[in-house]
């Protein structure tokens, strides 16, 4: 800190030039200020686009100023609503919100979010994401959630539920079948099954080999999820459609997966094979084996 009475490197004193009482400034004005010269975020979130191409958004007609309208509004010249009250966490100075209607996007200067566009509003107007957790990726995990708000407001309905059919009828419709039912969501990773639910004789009957592997992934999870040679990527049903795995959670399915060959062991009777089965158990969960298991189930997801 460099204040009276400071020496400079020349060797001079800092001096008084302008003796004026000090200046109280709030601190959303200071962080506004310091957010010009910040980089803009870029668009929230990974672009949500239907099978037909063109985005969710779009598809329902959704607008920024709809879902998240600052309160009493000015507007500047070029249209954008300008320093508005937040409507969700407001503001002690009234100019934390700036909506851009051309763009459809928004900025929430508190919090140094926003940037993407009405999903992410939903989100944040609905609470199903804090304003602050708007960045790339906010809606991952999220997305039964958002398609709930968007259901319980009302008229999006018909509109969704045609999105769904036009997905399922994709160019990789066979390996991404119409899912049946639409009842409550389908956690991301479920538990390891019941040792009563294994197929083949409680799992005896699997080879202790990469391909084995893979049709114990496949025989466990394979209901959930899908591979789209299309994309060259794996969707797992999240209770309103396919959604498409951008965190790598097939890793978790395939550890999950070879967490479970313990519990064959136990249906082993034969002291030679269940040593070579706790055996395989072991060897299952490197990455190396995880990573082959989910590559074999590539052409056997049903």
């Amino acid at each position: 800190m460099v204040g009276p009475g400071s020496r400079h490197p020349t060797g001079n004193l800092y001096t008084v030039n302008n003796d004026m009482e000090p200046m109280t400034v709030p601190l959303e004005e200071v962080e506004a200020f310091i957010a010009r010269y910040r980089a803009k975020p870029k668009a929230v979130s990974i672009p949500h686009f239907t099978s037909a191409g063109t985005s969710i958004a779009d598809r329902l007609d959704l607008r920024v100023s709809d879902l998240l309208m600052p309160e009493e509004p000015p507007r500047n010249r070029e249209h954008q609503i300008e320093g508005g009250v937040h409507p969700v966490h407001g503001s002690s100075t009234g100019s934390n919100l700036i909506i851009d209607p051309q763009a459809n996007t928004w900025y929430c200067r508190r919090h140094g979010t926003g940037g993407g566009g009405p999903l992410e509003a939903l989100a944040v107007a609905d609470r199903i994401i804090e304003c602050e957790e708007s960045r790339s990726g906010c809606l991952q995990g999220h997305w039964p959630a958002v398609f709930e708000a968007l259901k319980k407001r009302g008229g999006y309905s018909p509109q969704l539920a045609e999105m769904e059919r036009e997905k399922q009828a994709r160019a990789c419709t066979p390996h991404v079948p119409v899912k049946q039912e639409m009842s409550a969501p389908v956690p991301p990773v479920d538990p390891p099954p019941d040792p009563q639910t294994l197929p083949d004789s409680h799992g005896q009957n699997y080879a202790y080999t990469d391909a084995g592997n893979s049709d114990r992934l496949i025989d466990q999870y394979g209901d959930n999820l899908r591979h789209c040679e299309t994309f060259k990527a794996w969707h797992v049903w999240n209770g309103i459609l396919w959604d498409r795995d951008t965190t790598n959670r097939m890793l978790d399915y395939s550890t999950r997966t070879a967490r479970s060959i313990m519990v064959e062991c136990a249906y082993v009777t034969d002291p030679k094979k269940n040593q070579d089965c706790a055996k395989w158990a072991m060897s299952s969960q490197s990455l190396a084996r995880r990573n082959a298991m989910v590559d074999g189930a590539t052409y056997q997801s049903r």
